[in-house]
């Protein structure tokens, strides 16, 4: 799952409207959710929130992600 996806599926889920709207939700900077979905990277206070927000764990986020980031 890309990181634009989990953002996707959060905002379907929770029928929020728009990237600047998740931000407030997960209490980051807008600028925060716009790099994360450019970059295809989340940060760790990222996917706490996420893990605040949605409940899932932190290892099934990172394992979602980790599915398709780029082999090193």
């Amino acid at each position: 799952m890309s990181t634009s996806t989990l953002f996707d599926k959060l905002r379907e889920e929770f029928q929020i409207p728009s990237d600047a709207a998740l931000a407030r939700e997960l209490e980051v900077a807008p600028p925060d959710v716009s790099k994360s979905r450019k970059t295809n990277e989340i940060s760790d206070r990222m996917i706490l929130r996420v893990h605040e927000y949605l409940g899932w764990p932190v290892s099934e986020i990172r394992l979602e992600l980790a599915k398709t980031a780029p082999h090193q």
